[in-house]
C-alpha cells in the first residue's frame, strides 16, 4: 500500500513540484504540497485511490503546511487531492498531488497571489484566520456572528477551541473560565493581558448549541460599530487596525 514517506523525491516525482520564482506569482487559485507515495507497483483502483488521497491531503498535512498552530484557527480553505495518471504512474510517479484552495463563503475557488506555506505563522496570516462579524442592537452585541476572515472588520477573532453549550456553562462568566486557558495559548501569555477580553460566540446548528471560544480588544465595547479591528490578535499576525 502506498504509504506517507518523507523522503526527498525522486526525479519523476520532483520533476512535479512547485516552481520558484523570482518574480511574483501569478494568480492562482492554489498552492501545492505533496506527500510522497511508494511502495506499490500497480496502480490502485479509483475507489482506493480516493480513499489514499483523502488520508494523505488531510487536515493535520493542510495545517503543517499552513504553519498552524494548535488555536490557529482558520476559514475560507479548501483540499483538493490528484493522483498520479495511468501514464504518470507507469513513469514511476507516486507523489499524491494536495492543492490548497481559497475559497468564498459559496465554495467558488478565489484566485490569489498568496504562497500559503508557513503563512499562519507569518504577517500575512489575518487572510486566513477565521474571525467573525456580530451585529450590535441596544447596546449589545449578538451572541452568534457571521463567519469572515480576519482582514475584514470583525468584532472576535476565533481560537479554536469549542464545546457544547450545556448547564455546565449556562452563564457569560461560566463560559469565559472555560475558555480562558485556550486564549493564553492562543495569545501565548500566562495571564490575559488589560487589553484584551474574551468573547465566546453561541452558534446554533439544527437546535443543538455550541460556543467557539474567541477574543477581541478591549476597545471594541466602546465602538458603535460591530467591525471594530481588521488584522489578528495573533503573536506573529502583523499589524491590528482599530
Amino acid at each position: 500500500m502506498c504509504r506517507r514517506n518523507n523522503s526527498t523525491p525522486s526525479a519523476n516525482q520532483a520533476h512535479r513540484s512547485p516552481v520558484r520564482r523570482r518574480t511574483p506569482p501569478r494568480p492562482t487559485r492554489s498552492r501545492r504540497f505533496r506527500l510522497p507515495c511508494q511502495g506499490q507497483e500497480t496502480r490502485p483502483g479509483r475507489q482506493e485511490l480516493k480513499v489514499l488521497t483523502q488520508r494523505l491531503c488531510d487536515v493535520a498535512s493542510l495545517r503543517t503546511y499552513l504553519g498552524a498552530r494548535e488555536r490557529d484557527g482558520t476559514t475560507g480553505l479548501a483540499i483538493a487531492a490528484y493522483a498520479p495518471s495511468r501514464d504518470d504512474w507507469e513513469r514511476g510517479a507516486r507523489a499524491v498531488r494536495c492543492d490548497v484552495l481559497l475559497a468564498a463563503n459559496d465554495g467558488t475557488p478565489r484566485t490569489t497571489t498568496a504562497d500559503f506555506k508557513g503563512m499562519l505563522a507569518g504577517p500575512e496570516s489575518a487572510a486566513l484566520r477565521l474571525c467573525y462579524r456580530q451585529e450590535l442592537a441596544e447596546g449589545q452585541l449578538s451572541d452568534d456572528g457571521v463567519d469572515i476572515p480576519c482582514i475584514e472588520p470583525h468584532t472576535a477573532e476565533d481560537i479554536s477551541a469549542w464545546f457544547n453549550l450545556d448547564g455546565s456553562v449556562a452563564t457569560p462568566a461560566a463560559r469565559n473560565a472555560r475558555c480562558l486557558p485556550y486564549a493564553l495559548q492562543f495569545l501565548g501569555v500566562d495571564a490575559l493581558p488589560a487589553g484584551i477580553l474574551l468573547r465566546p460566540i453561541i452558534r446554533t446548528v439544527n437546535g443543538a448549541y455550541t460556543v467557539r471560544c474567541a477574543v477581541a480588544p478591549l476597545q471594541s465595547n466602546l465602538q458603535s460599530s460591530p467591525g471594530t479591528i481588521t488584522g489578528t490578535l495573533a503573536p506573529a499576525g502583523g499589524p491590528k487596525h482599530g
